[in-house]
């Protein structure tokens, strides 16, 4: 499957309403995914309008420990938060986290 790329709002409206992160002001966009009360993974969004770079949206997927296809799932709906919480605690688990 060829490789999506997502508008930069998309994909910060997705991970700050399905996954709560709240994100800090900067060049860049910064907040924590909290698992369990625990910081867990921070994700760094690209502030302004327009597509997400390839090398940027690679390296959102990689930090969200997603594969390319779950990731486009997280962003255009199909997945939600505790979808993804139930996922993270499985990794978690396994010691992949």
């Amino acid at each position: 499957m060829s490789r999506v790329l997502f508008d930069k709002n998309k994909v910060y409206n997705a991970l700050k309403n399905k996954l709560n992160i709240n994100f800090k002001p900067g060049r860049e966009l910064s907040g924590w995914y909290i698992l369990d009360e625990k910081k867990t993974l921070k994700f760094k969004v690209q502030r302004g309008r327009g597509t997400l770079s390839i090398g940027f949206q690679k390296q959102i997927e990689s930090k969200s420990r997603l594969s390319n296809d779950d990731f486009e799932l997280l962003i255009k709906c199909p997945m939600t938060g505790p979808n993804y919480d139930k996922k993270m605690r499985g990794l978690r688990d396994r010691n992949l986290l």
